[in-house]
């Protein structure tokens, strides 16, 4: 570690005080530098290790050992009292230092979905909307809009909200939308960068900045509008198409079979019945508890983890501006359900950077808003969840899939995936593919 910042933050931590974020920032770049070659020699002596990166367990204990180390000198405090120790900040930090330095040399030669934020020239956007031109006058004029939009958020009773006029005015600010968006993620990623230190905390204040010059987008409508504009999909048609095919249904019955692995199957099972022990005798699971409940098989089948890094649970009294109580919740992208049973919640709260940043009635209708916000705002999919939201992505609702066609040495289109998604697809197509001949035969 650099000598000097060693020295500043021992002095901080001698005098009892914060050290600076500029020496806390060297010593994470520092840190990570070390982190990424040593991981690249274990992964050469190591060749059948496949994981791309560390992981996030590896900066949590650094940034352990690190605040042990500094004590008072990484604590963190606002108007004089105390919120943290620090070891979460740093760890977030210093993880995604070092996720960013892995992505700039990312070799995709297996197919796998980049881990980068989605931008132009990235499966899933269209190129000539994911920041499009906005000359001097339109910026005028939207900005004038954009005006308007936060007034009627601020002194109008929403049960007076005219929703038709809302819309258009959203329609109609596209290009300034997308113009605040990509450059408040520039500033993200010019801090991981080095190239802009100043505010090292930029990024956990995004989303609260974007609510307040943009408060209507984190609602349905607006949100529908924006990402079908930016990816050329209409994301409910997808959802429909899926479940009017009984591709829903299938999907559970493939979990929960003997074509999976045993281990898996009775994993599964068991998820299965524990959620309908949680339910009235009467009652029957509603698409939506079926839809969270197989993208939590999905993340076994893939031996991902969903709990305490995708799915919370929290009081039902919780209300919007609570959320960064719930114990152990991430900065990163999460569903937290309102109750003991996450699956068959009456309230789902979306949050990012610790804030709600929309809420739902149902689990289907807060997953797909969290993979439309994950595509709009150009942020990754939940930590530990890449496989699984990459089968949800591709496999169940195909999105992006003409965007990430190749052509092989004959000439052939391919779909690039990543090979562990590429099986479970075609494992899964071929399961629906008996099952349905199957049904077909006569007794």
């Amino acid at each position: 570690m650099p000598r000097k910042t060693v020295r500043a933050l021992e002095r901080a931590k001698q005098n009892k005080v914060e050290g600076e974020d500029d020496e806390i920032n060297k010593l994470k770049r520092a840190l990570a530098d070390k982190i990424v070659i040593a991981y690249k020699d274990f992964r050469k002596t190591h060749p059948h290790i496949t994981q791309k990166t560390p992981g996030i367990k590896v900066s949590f204990d650094v940034a352990i050992q690190v605040v042990k180390k500094f004590e008072i000198a990484m604590q963190e405090s606002l108007n004089g009292k105390v919120h943290g120790d620090g070891t979460l900040t740093f760890r977030k930090r210093l993880n995604t230092k070092i996720e960013n330095m892995f992505r700039k040399e990312e070799d995709t030669e297996d197919g796998g979905m980049p881990s980068i934020s989605r931008g132009v020239g990235v499966p899933g956007v269209l190129k000539d909307q994911y920041r499009p031109p906005l000359s001097r006058k339109s910026r005028n004029r939207q900005t004038l809009i954009r005006g308007s939009l936060c007034r009627i958020n601020k002194e109008e009773d929403p049960d007076d909200w005219d929703w038709i006029d809302i819309g258009t005015k959203m329609k109609d600010t596209y290009e300034l939308q997308r113009d605040d968006i990509v450059e408040l993620t520039k500033k993200v990623m010019d801090e991981d960068k080095g190239e802009d230190e100043s505010d090292p905390d930029e990024d956990e204040r995004v989303m609260s900045s974007l609510k307040r010059d943009w408060p209507f987008l984190f609602y349905s409508v607006p949100m529908n509008t924006h990402y079908k504009r930016l990816t050329g999909i209409d994301l409910q048609e997808r959802v429909l198409k899926f479940l009017s095919a009984d591709e829903l249904k299938y999907l559970l019955l493939y979990y929960c079979s003997c074509s999976n692995s045993s281990a898996i199957n009775t994993q599964n099972l068991v998820l299965k019945l524990k959620v309908q022990q949680e339910m009235p005798a009467s009652a029957s699971m509603s698409t939506s508890t079926q839809f969270l409940l197989a993208l939590c098989m999905t993340a076994n089948n893939f031996a991902e983890t969903y709990t305490n890094t995708f799915l919370f649970t929290s009081e039902k009294t919780l209300r919007p501006e609570e959320v960064d109580s719930v114990p152990n919740l991430p900065s990163s992208i999460c569903i937290i359900a309102l109750g003991d049973d996450p699956f068959n919640a009456n309230t789902y709260y979306v949050s990012l950077d610790k804030i709600c940043v929309a809420e739902k009635e149902n689990a289907l209708d807060a997953v797909m808003m969290l993979i439309k916000i994950c595509f709009v705002f150009d942020i990754e999919y939940p930590p530990g969840l890449s496989l699984t939201f990459e089968f949800i992505e591709r496999i169940v609702l195909e999105l992006t899939v003409k965007e990430t066609r190749v052509k092989n040495k004959s000439g052939k289109l391919l779909l690039v995936l990543t090979e562990k998604v590429k099986k479970a697809g075609k494992t899964f197509h071929n399961f629906k593919k008996s099952v349905r001949e199957g049904l077909e035969q006569d007794f």
